[in-house]
């Protein structure tokens, strides 16, 4: 049940905060794709707790909405993690070996974890360094609402868990709290940050939901006011009715068929409905779910998206498995999602999808649930190529082959040995790169054999682009990373002065020492780690290239030829946050976006969110034997420079044309060469 939320796009409202005023109503108010999934519910239940026939309820287990899990949903890796496909996330195995602490303390063994200091997870042999807690959106996606014990759903997958509550590194509105997703129950409460709960950890990417309202707090075009008593969230594909408070007082069947016959009674029951839509619903948790704020209460939601203020508790059409005479409710006052008898009077907000075009069959057994994903169009991964796409690639440093090695985060080269020039005084310092300019051969530094003459000393910035806050020590970190010999002992000069004090200038220290940055005076000797002059770059524009089987442009391939997906990327120096997106076009007019697990899918998600870097030929695909229906498939490679989740107008694109066809290899179009980029 992943918020998918996916990256959403939020609002600013002219007329009140979080709502768009002038738009289209209705239907054309925003896109009818689905981004939420579905809750794994798969059948339905009476009010006494029997099952009873979906057909005509309204149920969750009736409607399945959402987007369709994969299956498998989890694959179990060697490294003793598993990757969740639907989310792209990567999560510790062994949901029981850093047991249970307070909040900050689970917040302490994930430091150590990433510090390699903790060897008690069984099975984990991975080297990670950014693991952290899941948020309350993430962890809440594991939870299977078919189940009884969402643990156990876990457990069939091979994950060690406990059947109990884990924390989320997402604080509540007080902020001596924090929220739990409970893995015994499905409930998710906030509690103090000084109880024990358990811990499981998460990398990968950036966080892959979230809430409706931590979007929405800086929402331009989330919501929009279809000035008809509805409110379209363009994030999900969702219609919501605006009015709160004129559906109260209903047990759970009551909501249930309120919601049913809703477009007949409506307009004299609710505030400002002059529409005429069908298909109104009770909301299933997930839907729900996604107007929740989790860092705000009294109302834990968007004030300004509804007529009125929600309060109270508010059905859910999902059940409570575990206790089938309950189905799961949200308090908007809290946030808080729990379970409730279904004879209790409580409130219901309704729902329907915007674009009512048929969702996809209705699944009875939870061997049923399939991608659904045009499989006549989607590549299959190479058996044996990994499924896990490693962003940026390991290690931190590529190797130039002549003694040098460029940083792929910042496109700095540095050279290889960072001990090659011993202690000097600062002074010192720029007469031996000035003579290694000139004469590199004489100080013999380790496998270097090149005759570039631009070396120079690096700035304090330069160097402390280098320290890995996640390790005690970055020197160690360092000479795992591509280069050699740094020295933790000791500290390394910079270029920098100190602006107060003529006689002194900055030095770093990568060893496991508590200030990164001191000043000395520069007749004390430290050591130099040189670094070569960066070309001017004056546009900073990145330079993308992307070839498919060797060739760019476009080329021609049958039925049953593997492809070989290889991106090039040169930031030139530009720092910055950054999407990555790698898609396909379809022959029959869709697209297929590539995760981070290496699978293909329908949403529109980046493959890659975070600080921009270089990428050497990286091969990020490799097909096994394609059997793709017959036509031309255009392949993307774009870089965007905002970091935000949304593929933006101003972007940095390479294209590549693949047609297959029916029989034999029959001519290839390509230069053989990388192409400049499309911006």
């Amino acid at each position: 049940m992943r918020l998918i939320l996916l990256l959403f796009t939020t609002v600013l409202c002219l007329a009140a905060p979080g709502i768009s005023p002038a738009a289209p109503a209705g239907e054309s108010a925003t896109s009818s794709s689905l981004t939420l999934p579905r809750s794994g519910q798969l059948s339905c239940y009476g009010t006494k707790g029997t099952f009873v026939e979906c057909k005509g309820s309204g149920q969750d287990g009736e409607q399945q909405r959402g987007v369709v899990w994969p299956s498998p949903r989890f694959k179990i890796k060697a490294d003793g993690t598993f990757i969740d496909k639907l989310t792209g996330l990567i999560w510790l195995a062994d949901g029981k070996c850093l047991n249970s602490h307070s909040w900050l303390g689970a917040k302490k063994k994930l430091t150590a974890l990433n510090g390699g200091l903790l060897k008690a997870c069984s099975g984990y042999r991975g080297t990670y360094k950014d693991w952290r807690l899941a948020t309350v959106q993430e962890l809440a996606g594991l939870l299977d609402s078919g189940i009884k014990v969402p643990a156990d759903y876990l457990k069939s997958r091979g994950v060690k868990m406990f059947a109990g509550p884990y924390w989320s590194a997402t604080s509540y509105r007080n902020p001596l709290d924090a929220w739990l997703v409970d893995f015994s129950n499905g409930k998710i409460v906030f509690a103090s940050k000084i109880k024990k709960s358990f811990v499981l950890p998460v990398r990968g990417g950036r966080p892959a939901v979230k809430s409706a309202a931590v979007a929405g707090s800086k929402s331009r075009t989330r919501f929009v006011n279809n000035h008809d008593g509805t409110v379209s969230d363009i994030s999900s594909g969702l219609m919501w009715l605006r009015d709160t408070q004129c559906l109260r007082g209903l047990n759970w069947s009551g909501a249930l068929k309120a919601a049913g016959g809703f477009s007949v009674k409506a307009k004299a029951q609710c505030q400002g409905y002059n529409g005429n839509y069908r298909g109104w619903l009770l909301p299933d948790r997930v839907e729900l779910m996604s107007l929740v704020n989790f860092q705000t209460d009294f109302p834990a939601a968007f004030k300004a998206v509804f007529a009125d203020t929600p309060s109270g508790d508010y059905w859910t059409s999902t059940t409570a498995v575990a206790s089938p005479r309950e189905a799961y409710t949200i308090n908007f006052d809290t946030g808080a999602l729990v379970s409730q008898a279904k004879d209790r009077p409580l409130g219901a907000i309704l729902v329907r999808r915007i674009s009512q075009t048929p969702l996809p069959v209705r699944i009875t057994t939870m061997k049923a649930r399939t991608a659904n994903n045009q499989r006549a169009y989607t590549l299959t991964l190479a058996p044996k190529f990994s499924d896990d796409i490693a962003w940026p690639p390991y290690p931190r440093f590529m190797s130039n082959g002549d003694g040098t090695s460029m940083d792929r985060l910042t496109g700095i080269t540095w050279l290889s040995d960072g001990n090659c020039f011993g202690r000097q005084s600062w002074p010192e310092s720029f007469k031996v790169i000035k003579k290694f300019n000139h004469k590199p051969a004489a100080d013999k530094c380790a496998g270097y054999d090149g005759t570039f003459s631009d070396w120079q000393l690096p700035t304090i910035e330069d160097l402390e682009t280098l320290v890995n806050p996640a390790v005690r020590n970055s020197a160690d970190w360092l000479n795992t990373q591509g280069v050699k010999n740094v020295q933790g002992g000791g500290d390394y000069w910079s270029a920098t002065e100190t602006s107060i004090n003529m006689y002194y200038a900055h030095v770093i220290t990568f060893g496991p020492y508590p200030k990164t940055v001191k000043d000395f005076p520069k007749s004390m000797k430290f050591f130099i780690w040189p670094r070569r002059a960066s070309r001017k770059n004056t546009n900073r524009k990145p330079l993308l290239t992307l070839t498919i089987n060797a060739l760019s442009g476009a080329l021609r391939l049958s039925q049953g030829t593997p492809l070989s997906m290889v991106v090039f990327l040169h930031t030139f120096g530009l720092m910055s946050p950054a999407d990555f997106w790698f898609w396909y076009d379809t022959p029959d007019g869709h697209k297929l976006w590539l995760s981070k697990a290496r699978g293909w899918s329908q949403n529109k998600i980046p493959v890659y969110h975070g600080p921009l870097f270089n990428l050497r030929h990286y091969e990020i695909y490799r097909s096994a034997p394609n059997h793709l229906t017959p036509g031309r498939y255009v392949f993307h490679f774009v870089v965007d420079a905002a970091a935000n989740g949304i593929l933006d107008k101003d972007r940095f694109e390479a294209k590549a044309v693949v047609t297959i066809t029916a029989k034999g290899i029959l001519k290839q179009k390509g230069t053989g060469t990388v192409r400049p980029l499309v911006h």
